[in-house]
């Protein structure tokens, strides 16, 4: 009672499904990092701000 062609469907049907599920993850953790990344920018580029006002407090 072995039905080749029906297991090697759904072999393939799962392998896709597991492809769709890690292109999931991988877009995830990359929007994640991106995200992080630009808080990141936005972060250093306040505090160069600040940085820069301060030092113009000091000098003047």
């Amino acid at each position: 009672m072995n039905h080749p062609e029906k297991s090697f469907g759904f072999k393939k049907f799962s392998s896709q499904n597991l492809l769709k599920l890690d292109w999931i993850k991988i877009n995830h953790n990359i929007s994640k990092i991106s995200l992080s990344f630009l808080q990141f920018g936005i972060f250093s580029m306040f505090r160069k701000e600040n940085f820069s006002r301060f030092c113009r407090i000091i000098t003047t």
